[in-house]
């Protein structure tokens, strides 16, 4: 999984139910983190001013995040999940002026049984 350019790049936007584990690889210099929460979209997820995730109103929708993944050279963090099937929105949570998913860092994916 790729966090560059504030977009959200993986193989695959499909699931299997199970474990997941993910290698989140930050190749830009501004700081990415990698969060997910149960959801269609990130419009229908609550947010705060500037269009940050709030994580604390989410309650078990918020499933967790990876620390600040650092883009010098190219830095990578690892983070598994155990996805039951549903919808679900993968974000950045980071910013200042505005927050990344804000910016479009994140992406609407499916978990099958």
């Amino acid at each position: 999984m790729d966090l560059s350019g504030f977009k959200i790049t993986t193989a695959a936007t499909v699931y299997k139910t199970g474990i997941i584990n993910f290698e989140v690889t930050n190749p830009d210099e501004v700081p990415h983190e990698f969060g997910i929460a149960r959801g269609q979209s990130y419009d229908d997820l609550p947010q705060l001013e500037k269009g940050f995730i709030d994580e604390d109103a989410l309650g078990g929708d918020f499933l967790g995040k990876t620390p600040a993944v650092f883009g010098v050279l190219g830095s990578t963090r690892q983070i598994s999940f155990d996805l039951a099937p549903g919808n679900y929105v993968f974000f950045c949570n980071l910013g200042r002026a505005v927050s990344h998913a804000a910016r479009g860092q994140v992406l609407s994916v499916t978990v099958i049984d």
